[in-house]
């Protein structure tokens, strides 16, 4: 993942995982950002910025709206796509994101 500085636009949710990194529901720029605390560094984990629902990998997907973001204990980042009417699961492993419930 390149990291990339990026400017938050209505950080709606936040969520810390175990390597010392917040992930942010980016609501207006429709991304998962992480910004990681030791650097202030900011990339962009999910999402390409366009208003869709469309599941893929990393920047590829899309999101409507994300607002509220948190972990699961195997690592996993479950995302609220509010204007999609949907929760997303990020698979931090493999950095898949899909549809958990409609």
């Amino acid at each position: 993942m390149v990291l990339v500085q990026r400017q938050l636009h209505s950080s709606i949710g936040i969520s810390y995982d175990n390597k010392s990194n917040l992930n942010v529901a980016d609501l207006n720029n429709n991304k998962i950002r992480k910004i990681v605390i030791s650097t202030g560094m900011v990339s962009t984990l999910a999402g390409s910025g366009s208003n869709s629902s469309i599941d893929g990998i990393g920047t590829t997907a899309c999101f409507h709206g994300s607002i509220g973001i948190a972990y699961d204990d195997m690592g996993n980042l479950y995302v609220a796509d509010l204007n999609n009417n949907k929760i997303r699961k990020i698979a931090i492993a493999t950095d898949v994101i899909r549809i958990l419930r409609k």
